[in-house]
């Protein structure tokens, strides 16, 4: 099953029964460095009619995850840059469409500009910054950016200045309030109106840090005025790819297993080799994941991938009897509840879990659709048509451009765009897959999901995973899974995890419980905690 949700507390969810656990084994060294980020700046939202957008809509490339932010405004029009007093930054196709006075070339660039008003406080302010995790501690990197600055001339630059020096910028690496880099990689650039500088630095990290951020700073030497221009950012390094197992480390003979790395690398080239005894690998796949069925009784099953080269850590999956059949040959377990909340073959025909196909109706927006089961005890209403707000949900596709919010088909809710699609379209290969979209309102601490699952043997173990997902990256809100008796209301499992921005399908998982009665009910708990 899946469960997700909006800005605040958003989350998604997948169930069946399984477990996860990932061991570290590196058989071969990395080919490093290789791309881990960067953006040529391209809003993902744009059109020919838009003029500009914000940070939280640029397309970047390399691993998902990495994320700008500024430590000044956005410009919510072309005028603010206009005003003499505003600070402000936004993402352009060209800074002429800014402000008349500056340069005029057809380039996706940010820019940022620093106002008249109170200009040195803006001194050592983050004018931009980009941060990509997932690094090697102690690996070297090599950035490299095209730096403009945008002004047009010395004289009459449209802010009020009657004259024009060279100003400043530093760029580093997790720069401080001063200025200073802990990986002692920084340096000050001279910014002349009208000129295209082309910045390169390289380094290593510091000593315990697993991600590179790159900061660009206003330095000392400045005028009100200033406005800069930054474009084809590339970042290259040495990330450390993840692998895991949709059944865990230890699972029956005879299942299958979705074997995937940690998070979408939008690499080149993926390699997949596996071993029965850890020391002779072959090639046994070519996609971004595996789908192995491992049928050998007590055998350990090694794995990694090759991502662009670069070696993730090996995980090793034991097979344990678990079932027999009449003829006592190893059997795999029965899925006795799963849920991927369906997909879409188009905007209108809807097939859910259970493999029943709908059409929805025209008054509702493209790739929505409600859940077959009663939610009205959490006080969540679906809605069928717009932007799911507050105390709403609704089944949606999530995509680059995140989901439909009207019936016109042409308004997208850009915002959400933590994960580029449904998690169970890595297992089922299908486009088009639903997750369950929940919007919570702020600081919310209850429950936000209940189901109740029947049918179950007694006296046996179960396992229990899903996965939930930040959409918006704003927050790190918090869930905890709860798994209790029907009857009785006991608590039998319970999970909690925090759905980190920019880490994309986040597994909660209970890894066995022992049910007594024939039903349970789960739950998914708000606990209010990473909200604003």
């Amino acid at each position: 099953m899946k469960y997700q949700e909006k800005r605040k507390s958003l989350y998604g969810l997948v169930a069946s029964l399984f477990l996860v656990v990932i061991q570290a084994f590196s058989p071969v060294a990395a080919q490093c460095p290789v791309l881990v980020g960067g953006s040529d700046f391209y809003d993902i939202a744009h059109s020919d009619t838009l003029w500009a957008g914000d940070l939280n809509l640029i397309e970047t490339v390399g691993p998902e995850g990495s994320k700008f932010t500024s430590g000044i405004a956005f410009a919510d029009s072309a005028q603010a840059f206009q005003d003499p007093t505003t600070t402000v930054y936004a993402v352009t196709t060209n800074p002429h469409l800014l402000d008349s006075t500056y340069v005029d070339v057809d380039q996706n660039m940010l820019v940022a500009c620093i106002g008249a008003k109170d200009p040195e406080k803006y001194t050592n302010t983050k004018l931009i910054s980009y941060k990509v995790g997932g690094i090697e501690k102690g690996s070297e990197f090599t950035i490299e950016f095209d730096l403009y600055g945008v002004n047009g001339t010395k004289y009459g630059i449209g802010k009020g200045a009657q004259s024009w020096d060279p100003y400043e910028v530093t760029v580093g690496i997790d720069l401080d309030q001063y200025g200073a880099s802990a990986s002692k990689v920084s340096k000050s650039y001279r910014v002349d109106p009208g000129t295209k500088n082309h910045v390169t630095m390289t380094g290593s990290l510091a000593a315990g840090l697993d991600y590179i951020k790159l900061d660009v700073i206003a330095g000392y030497n400045y005028v009100a005025g200033m406005a800069i221009g930054i474009t084809n950012l590339r970042i290259k390094g040495c990330y450390k790819p993840h692998v895991t197992s949709s059944m865990g480390i230890e699972i029956c003979a005879g299942e299958q297993a979705l074997i995937s790395l940690d998070k979408e690398y939008n690499a080149e080239s993926y390699k997949w080799f596996s071993s029965s005894d850890g020391k002779t690998f072959k090639e046994v796949g070519s996609k971004k994941s595996l789908y192995e069925e491992l049928k050998q009784t007590e055998t350990t099953y090694y794995y990694y991938c090759l991502v662009n080269g670069v070696n993730s850590d090996t995980i090793k999956i034991k097979t344990i009897t678990c079932c027999v059949d009449g003829e006592g040959n190893p059997m795999s377990r029965m899925d006795v509840f799963y849920d991927d909340f369906g997909y879409f073959d188009d905007w209108h025909t809807y097939t859910d879990a259970k493999g029943n196909t709908t059409t929805t109706p025209a008054t509702w927006a493209p790739e929505r659709a409600n859940v077959t089961f009663d939610l009205s005890s959490t006080g969540m209403k679906f809605d069928p048509s717009g932007q799911i707000n507050d105390d709403s949900y609704g089944v949606v596709v999530p995509s680059p451009t995140g989901y439909f919010q009207d019936i016109s088909g042409n308004s997208r809710a850009t915002w959400m765009n933590g994960v580029a699609s449904d998690h169970s379209s890595l297992v089922t290969g299908k486009s088009g897959g639903g997750a369950l979209f929940m919007n919570v309102t702020q600081n919310y601490s209850d429950i936000i999901f209940t189901r109740q699952i029947d049918g179950l043997c007694t006296d046996k173990n179960i396992f229990f995973e899903t996965y939930i997902a930040n959409m918006s990256g704003g927050f790190d809100p918090e869930v905890t899974i709860n798994i209790k008796d029907a009857g009785t209301g006991k608590l039998l499992a319970s999970d909690k995890k925090v759905a980190t921005a920019n880490s994309g399908w986040i597994r909660v998982h209970i890894d066995e419980m022992q049910v007594s009665s024939p039903s349970i009910v789960l739950e998914i708990v708000s606990t209010g905690t990473g909200d604003p």
